[in-house]
């Protein structure tokens, strides 16, 4: 609500509860956002299949805050510091925004730690998800540690996986690599092949995001078009 109204793509109809949103670009205040991030049930792999959809929104997000100007930025500070705890200054934390939105798209990347879960898996009677140690430390070591070295997944201080449950014949679950500009292309090949709402060509995200110049100080318009009627 803060930032007005957010342009996010729902790339499926989703029906829970008496809420619903349809496939295609959805302004969504508060409650909407609420609804689309934290619905689960509707996804055959629940937890699973609600981070995958959470990445619509986070790249939303980035498109709007691109859009922004440091004015802009520095307005929803006292909205943003009455959820946290910080000893940076408003200067400081205004100039770090800043910096975050020139980073490219093309080099932010969604993942989610590989784990096992079932209703096989229970601990006191409750189902309960399983980190799997030796893909999260390939995880890790593939894209996190080229500076570090890698780690041994025997380092890993992660319970679970060393004879707590039984996890015979199941299968750790993807890490789901993704970077954003990726989707940002899907979302736009999605939108031009269904002619949802009847934007076939106009994009609402970009594609790569490309960086700002330092000139513009992240007042960049890239991802705030609307599609056209």
């Amino acid at each position: 609500d803060t930032f007005g109204g957010i342009q996010v793509y729902v790339p499926q109809d989703m029906d829970y509860g008496g809420s619903h949103l349809s496939q295609g670009y959805q302004t969504m205040d508060g409650a909407a956002a609420e609804f689309f991030l934290r619905t689960r049930h509707i996804y055959a792999d629940s937890d699973l299949g609600r981070l995958r959809m959470q990445r619509y929104f986070y790249a939303a997000l980035f498109a709007r805050m691109r859009s922004m100007t440091v004015w802009d930025i520095a307005k929803l500070l006292p909205v943003i510091t009455s959820q946290m705890e910080t000893d940076l200054s408003a200067t400081e934390l205004v100039s770090v925004a800043v910096s975050m939105l020139k980073i490219s798209s093309s080099n932010i990347m969604f993942c989610q730690a590989p784990v096992y879960m079932g209703q096989a898996i229970s601990y006191n009677g409750n189902s309960t998800v399983v980190v799997a140690r030796q893909e999260t430390a390939d995880l890790l070591n593939e894209h996190f540690r080229e500076n570090t070295g890698p780690v041994d997944a025997s380092q890993l201080n992660i319970a679970g996986d060393d004879g707590l449950f039984d996890l015979s014949g199941l299968t750790a679950s993807d890490p789901s690599v993704q970077f954003m500009g990726t989707l940002n292309e899907e979302i736009s090949d999605a939108q031009q092949t269904n002619n949802i709402d009847g934007s076939a060509t106009t994009d609402v995200y970009d594609t790569a995001t490309p960086a700002p110049d330092d000139s513009t100080d992240g007042d960049s318009t890239d991802g705030d078009s609307t599609p056209s009627e």
